[in-house]
């Protein structure tokens, strides 16, 4: 994944862009505790007998209160588990495959309707025709790129890299999570791991207790022709064991320790569980047609079109409605699930989508933003992530790995011992 500089910016900045789409957030200026206490007071407009505290038994209240509010306060921005922070950079490596020697699955016809978007797109006055023949065409070549990694007699074996990073603030303390994660494919097989972890907080006396309450794993490994389906779930805090935080810089993915239970699902608990929408090798669980893709001008970078081909892959920039119910609907459970709220929506989600010119996934970057309550107090979070698909372990994934890694993966057949070393060390309980 080459990716271009971005300026991503601050989680009140974005929130005050975009806040006029959504009915999550409360209005500017107005805060629950604030409409709590004016509705309060209308219903007790009566007077009332003032009655003299010691002043022992005051400051008592006044600490007590004090313990309280905070209590309730780390309480809430526990629940939160994807605490983030827009402005400290956590990649580590720029995401960056070469290009996978296959035959095109582009047919010409195809490639004219590209070329006429990629024509479209470079001029100053869009009609809302010329949009919806490039919304056509984005839309086209995501599908194709899915389907392709999908395919086992297409893609044969890959790896797909994650890396992600982001912010909220919440009662005052912001924390800042970084996210790692592999899925490797090698025909009908597949495992994938993800891991999070709290690397920082400006309040620092609270950071190790973050550390053990928000940090979080999970894994699945699926071989899918012998009908074999295993997940770990979801694990959080202490129990998430991670593994080298003090590489996290250095290392393509954290590492993960042993979980404490394996579960063998059905095919059909495992996609549920799991999120995805029609296979666990797809690029994403948001939908992306042309229907939900929404060309804004204001969103693009200097010099950026909507559609756009260098070095031999074509580049999209676009987003997705938010608000479409179909398009973001599994996306959206997962988050809910896992921040424990029901009202979380999101505010944003800018993709830029990279394809290489044979119709296979390079890269895939995007920004999102989702907004909500828990237990009655807005929250606000803005997140970036970054996912890249390597095909040739030569050329890109001896770099990643070390050098004893390389002798024992390198060969024909490298994601298939890869997904081998991997899943039988994770299938071991501790």
């Amino acid at each position: 994944m080459e990716e271009k500089d971005k300026n991503i910016s601050t989680t009140e900045e974005v929130v005050e862009e975009e806040i006029e789409r959504t009915d999550v957030l409360p209005e500017e200026g107005e805060e629950p505790a604030v409409q709590a206490i004016e509705e309060w007071e209308g219903h007790n407009k009566e007077p009332k007998k003032k009655r003299k505290l010691s002043k022992g038994k005051l400051a008592l209240i006044c600490v007590g209160g004090f313990f309280l509010l905070l209590a309730i306060g780390v309480g809430l921005f526990f629940l939160i588990g994807y605490l983030m922070k827009t402005d400290h950079n956590t990649y580590s490596r720029k995401l960056s495959a070469s290009a996978p020697q296959y035959e095109t699955t582009i047919e010409k016809e195809n490639y004219d309707q590209i070329e006429e978007a990629l024509t479209l797109a470079q001029k100053t006055d869009l009609t809302e025709t010329d949009k919806d023949k490039i919304k056509a065409q984005i839309a086209y070549l995501y599908n194709l790129a899915n389907a392709n990694k999908i395919d086992k007699s297409k893609t044969g074996q890959s790896i797909t890299f994650l890396q992600g990073e982001g912010g909220a603030t919440l009662m005052g303390a912001t924390g800042t999570m970084a996210v790692r994660g592999m899925k490797i494919q090698s025909g009908d097989v597949y495992y994938y791991q993800k891991g999070a972890m709290i690397i920082d907080c400006n309040v620092k006396p609270l950071q190790a207790t973050l550390e053990g309450s928000l940090n979080q794993q999970e894994r699945a490994y699926a071989d899918i022709a012998k009908s074999v389906y295993k997940m770990t779930g979801t694990l959080k805090g202490k129990k998430a064991k991670i593994l080298n935080p003090d590489e996290i810089e250095f290392v393509p993915f954290i590492e993960i320790g042993n979980p404490d239970t394996v579960e063998t699902k059905s095919k059909s608990t495992f996609m549920t569980d799991g999120y995805y929408l029609n296979d666990p090798r797809e690029i994403t669980n948001f939908r992306i047609k042309k229907e939900y893709i929404v060309l804004d001008e204001s969103k693009l970078g200097e010099g950026e079109k909507f559609i756009e081909y260098k070095d031999g892959y074509y580049i999209c920039h676009f987003s997705l409605d938010y608000l479409n119910d179909t398009c973001v609907e599994k996306a959206r459970e997962y988050l809910r699930k896992s921040a424990m709220s029901d009202d979380l929506q999101y505010w944003k989600y800018d993709v830029t989508l990279e394809v290489w010119n044979n119709g296979y996934f390079k890269r895939m970057y995007d920004e999102e933003g989702w907004g909500g309550t828990t237990l009655g107090q807005t929250t606000t979070s803005s997140n970036t992530y970054e996912i890249a698909t390597y095909y040739n372990f030569d050329a890109d994934l001896k770099k990643l790995f070390s050098e004893e890694d390389q002798a024992k993966y390198e060969g024909d057949d490298w994601a298939a011992k890869i997904i081998a070393d991997y899943a039988e060390e994770s299938m071991k309980l501790n």
